[in-house]
């Protein structure tokens, strides 16, 4: 495992510290990605709704990402490492009280800095998620729409992944496809997934692959 460069430099927003202990709490996952062109991936493309999800009551319900909020991630990653502490992360995120948002950013060596959240209402509709390298610059955008955050980073990712991730073992998360599954290697054009593999499925989740660029997760309730 390393990393394709040592530089980080933020552009756009500037990166910030989610509640430091929330970087490694206890989190469940139904995840599934693919290997392909591994060490060259510079790009990872899906589309998922937001529909609505059922956390526990918590406290400082609408600050992003703290798990005393009881936040459940639907979200996207390119891995840099083979241990994840190191990614780039786009997604949604369903916390008490209903409060959902978009957000985008990256971990590095396990810390989690966040590129800008945006508040949203939970929609059966599906949205666009496109993470994706040029000239070594990362870019983020939501139904084709480029956020403002951006990071140059010289690196490129060794897997890319889909999934659910909860903070909450008795949240109820619906079934949710992930669907449109994509990729890009060595900042060229984009390919459909083709040999899937199941990066975790962790109790109360369930998640499969539906077919090569489609996962099927849910928490609490059947896929």
């Amino acid at each position: 495992m390393r990393l394709c460069a040592t530089l980080l430099v933020v552009v756009g927003l500037v990166g910030t510290h989610a509640d430091p202990a929330s970087a490694f709490n206890y989190r469940v996952y139904s995840v599934g990605g693919t290997y392909e062109y591994s060490n060259s991936l510079t790009g990872a493309f899906s589309v998922h709704a937001d529909a609505a999800i059922t956390v526990s009551p918590g406290t400082w319900c609408y600050t992003p990402y703290v798990d005393s909020a009881n936040p459940v991630f639907l979200q996207q990653w390119v891995n840099i490492t083979n241990d994840a502490a190191n990614a780039i992360e786009i997604g949604t995120g369903h916390q008490c009280n209903g409060f959902v948002y978009h957000f985008i950013g990256y971990r590095w060596n396990g810390d989690w800095y966040s590129l800008g959240t945006t508040e949203i209402s939970a929609t059966s509709s599906g949205h666009y998620f496109d993470t994706h390298r040029l000239a070594q610059t990362w870019y983020f955008a939501f139904d084709g729409v480029q956020q403002s955050g951006t990071i140059f980073w010289n690196a490129t990712g060794v897997f890319v992944d889909v999934g659910i991730e909860s903070s909450d073992t008795a949240a109820s998360v619906p079934n949710h496809w992930f669907t449109q599954l994509q990729y890009t290697f060595n900042e060229g054009p984009w390919y459909a997934w083709s040999s899937p593999t199941v990066i975790a499925v962790n109790s109360p989740m369930c998640g499969h692959f539906i077919s090569a660029t489609q996962w099927s997760g849910a928490e609490n309730n059947p896929c």
